[in-house]
């Protein structure tokens, strides 16, 4: 089954994943939502200046790429 990358919803979430309970580091988390269509679920109020920084480089780095991450364009 083909989703295109544009609808599918791939989200930066907590440290620790509700569903599994596995820990991951941001970047890796961030990394893998820019296959999809990136959003936030995450308790922003509960982020380290760090990793604010972060979250807005990758999500400038979405932003960038969108053209080509989506459409190969």
């Amino acid at each position: 089954m083909f989703i295109p990358p544009e609808v599918m919803g791939a989200h930066i979430g907590p440290h620790r994943s509700q569903m599994t309970g596995r820990l991951h580091r941001l970047d890796f988390r961030a990394a893998t939502a820019m296959v999809g269509h990136p959003g936030l679920e995450w308790d922003l109020l509960d982020v380290t200046d760090d990793e604010r920084a972060s979250i807005t480089a990758w999500i400038a780095l979405h932003k960038r790429f969108r053209s080509l991450l989506h459409s190969g364009d």
